[in-house]
């Protein structure tokens, strides 16, 4: 494989969970990271997603440290111009159940209003300059229009202003976000999504633009990493949101005014997927996509998840899956030799590291050695005996195209370590 094209991640799975994100009418596929970063520290700079009339030149976006410190004194106010919005009063309410001091202004009340209100939070039916006259942060939809008051005094007050875009991407730092989009559909979609995660007992928080029945609301403040959230495309604000999985339920020619052409639009959303790990779309939607090799470290160890783990690589590729493997214990290679042998030859290759952990005492008959020369008495020849990432590094490089996956297989650390080194061996390569 010729590096010169060459994109890569690493992304670490925990017990295969990754493989459950697979339906009959989508398909997963890996994404592009860009520049061999990992996903979590991947974001959008981008100044121009928004149309210049609606973004103050004096804007600027909110530190981790403001966002951190007005949590902890809770002297800071938040103030959200047009906070009765389906997507505003999600941000809202996330905020409050955050610690965060919030208030905001909508020109007439609504239930969303009247839900926040409930919860302790004061809004101002009207827009009036007075208004913000104690807030330290404003933050503004596409939908209020630069000319609004409270907008056009935090300029002139050199108060923070945020688009919503900006604050939700606060938010969700250091987040494992799953961010879906699309023309129509999404709000179903997400509201599916949650309603799996609330069954499968996952604390996910969650941003929908709609109001789910389970929680009386269109958000929910969740105790886990993850976040799923419904992206709206309308204004470009899914190109904002840093997506672990990207989700497309659908693409039309909505929103004109703000892409100008279909192609645009469809462009928009063939950004939104590659700028994700991994991206879930119907296979009608005619976008372009980045496939690339995929690196992930998966902590199967028993025949069973190594096969399942197996399996779920097999669903998100066309192109070959490598596994490069740490046996755990020499006494479970014994117990299930000929199922090791079995699995291990569902691989298109397969690179044995020394068994885990390294002060087992080592059973005659059941070495990695004795594994490789079984595989290779079974016809299976692609198999190598391999402890030093520099040169799995090169395998790797030598040995995938676009659309492979390989996986990084095992309990231990040392597992774990090489998987680590390779993957910054191969960034290292220039592009």
């Amino acid at each position: 494989m010729s590096l010169e094209h060459a994109n890569w991640e690493f992304n670490k799975a925990s017990n295969s969970s990754w493989k459950h994100c697979i339906s009959q009418k989508f398909f997963i596929l890996p994404k592009k990271v860009g520049s061999f970063e990992p996903i979590q520290e991947i974001s959008s700079n981008s100044n121009n997603i928004f149309p210049d009339s609606r973004r103050s030149p004096t804007a600027h976006i909110i530190s981790k440290r403001l966002l951190l410190n007005m949590n902890k004194t809770q002297k800071g106010i938040i103030h959200i111009i047009g906070i009765g919005g389906i997507g505003m009063s999600a941000i809202a309410e996330i905020l409050h159940n955050s610690n965060c001091k919030i208030q905001g202004s909508d020109a007439q009340s609504n239930n969303n209003v009247d839900r926040l209100q409930r919860l302790g939070i004061e809004v101002f039916i009207g827009h009036n300059a007075n208004n913000i006259s104690q807030a330290q942060i404003v933050v503004h939809s596409s939908a209020i229009e630069s000319d609004n008051v409270e907008l056009i005094t935090a300029r002139n007050n050199n108060k923070t202003i945020l688009h919503r875009s900006d604050i939700l991407t606060e938010i969700m730092e250091d987040k494992y976000v799953i961010a879906v989009s699309g023309s129509s559909g999404k709000t179903t979609t997400t509201a599916m999504i949650a309603s799996i995660f609330d069954h499968s007992d996952i604390d996910a928080t969650v941003i929908v633009g709609g109001i789910l029945n389970s929680y009386q609301s269109n958000s929910r403040l969740g105790r886990s990493n993850i976040f799923l959230i419904e992206a709206d495309e309308s204004d470009g604000t899914m190109l904002k949101i840093p997506a672990n999985i990207a989700v497309i339920t659908s693409i039309n020619d909505d929103h004109m005014d703000h892409y100008g052409t279909f192609d645009d639009i469809k462009n928009a959303f063939s950004q939104f997927i590659n700028k994700a790990g991994f991206a879930v779309l119907p296979d009608s939607v005619g976008i372009n996509y980045d496939a690339s090799v995929k690196l992930i470290e998966d902590y199967a160890h028993h025949p069973n998840e190594i096969y399942a783990t197996l399996t779920a690589a097999r669903s998100i590729t066309k192109g070959k899956v490598i596994g490069i493997i740490e046996p755990l214990r020499f006494a479970r290679i014994r117990n299930f030799f000929d199922e090791f042998i079995r699995i291990f030859m569902m691989f298109d290759y397969v690179i044995l590291t020394p068994v885990h952990p390294p002060e087992d005492k080592p059973i005659p008959g059941c070495g990695i050695d004795d594994i490789q020369e079984a595989l290779i008495s079974n016809g299976f020849n692609n198999v190598k005996i391999m402890n030093d990432s520099l040169l799995i590094s090169h395998f790797i490089s030598n040995s995938t195209n676009s659309g492979d996956v390989v996986l990084f297989i095992g309990a231990g650390s040392n597992i774990d370590k090489l998987a680590k080194e390779a993957a910054a061996l191969i960034a290292e390569v220039k592009v």
